[in-house]
């Protein structure tokens, strides 16, 4: 038997980074204390190994049933080495919450990503979705819905 056989072998977890999503719903993962640390620069990331995502058993897995994982680049992660010490298969068993990511104040949230930005009143009043071509949704208080397209158009949708 070969040592970096996928059982009954050691467990080897790790630590690490999402730097890169991959399709399949894979992701390349940095593991610290696994990888060098030049590894863990931008533009290395394709040196790095695929991970597998592990999903919940509701979800199935199978091409009807599937969902995508929600991990971005930077998400933090905790996960095993399906290879044992070869270190070169990582599945990941889940993310390490990290700090929320909103600015805003206690009455207001913003969350941005990408150029896109969502703004969140606590109590009622607006909210306020737009898009970093310039265009927006903005759900009123009152029920009423303003689209204003790049361009500047508006329309209000009742």
């Amino acid at each position: 038997m070969r040592k970096d056989d996928f059982i009954g072998n050691q467990f080897y977890w790790f630590t690490g980074e999402v730097k890169k999503w991959e399709e399949n719903n894979r992701v390349r993962v940095f593991c610290h204390g696994y990888h060098p640390d030049n590894l863990h620069a931008d533009g290395q990331e394709d040196k790095l190994p695929s991970a597998t995502v592990m999903m919940p058993t509701t979800i199935g897995g199978t091409s009807n049933t599937a969902a995508n994982h929600q991990l971005e680049k930077g998400s933090w992660v905790v996960g095993f080495f399906r290879d044992g010490s070869s270190a070169q298969d990582p599945i990941i068993m889940g993310s390490i919450a990290g700090p929320d990511d909103a600015s805003g104040t206690d009455d207001k949230k913003v969350y941005e990503f990408h150029g896109h930005k969502t703004e969140i009143n606590k109590d009622g009043g607006d909210i306020l979705v737009s898009h970093k071509s310039g265009s927006s949704i903005t759900m009123k208080e009152n029920g009423d819905v303003v689209i204003i397209s790049a361009l500047g158009q508006k329309t209000r949708v009742l």
